[in-house]
């Protein structure tokens, strides 16, 4: 069984592969495509920090309460990536060139977001629960929500 770690980075890394699709077609001026593909993206990282808020933070908070600081950080820049993303959108619908840095300012705080998510906050929550008796059922509720 995979861990959460690897569950969740695989989502990241799919996600990232959208998000260079998205601004492939952008780049190509093909502006309609690009936003339809963005809105997979957007949909998909909703879908993943929910299931990071309503499922992994929780179980963390549970099982570890020294998490509530990294997790608070967390909190606050999902919501950073949120407005970005609402920028990012808006900006392909209207085939403006700010897209350019808007997808540049998102993709720096998904960067930064991802490293410690992925070094810091996941691997807290593989150790915290690794021998919770629901580790399992947690497992799914995380993939079957980013899936």
């Amino acid at each position: 069984m995979p861990t959460l770690t690897e569950c969740l980075q695989i989502d990241h890394r799919r996600l990232d592969e959208i998000l260079a699709e998205c601004k492939t077609l952008a780049t190509a001026a093909r502006f309609a495509a690009a936003a339809d593909r963005f809105t997979t993206f957007r949909e998909g990282l909703a879908r993943h920090i929910d299931a990071e808020e309503d499922v992994l933070f929780p179980a963390l908070a549970e099982r570890a309460p020294h998490a509530t600081g990294p997790m608070r950080v967390m909190h606050a820049e999902h919501e950073q990536i949120r407005e970005l993303m609402a920028t990012l959108a808006g900006t392909l619908a209207a085939s403006d060139p700010a897209w350019r840095s808007v997808v540049g300012a998102l993709e720096e705080v998904l960067s930064g977001h991802n490293l410690k998510e992925e070094h810091v906050l996941y691997p807290m929550a593989d150790e915290a629960t690794s021998d919770a008796p629901e580790l399992d059922a947690l497992r799914a509720r995380l993939v079957g929500m980013v899936g």
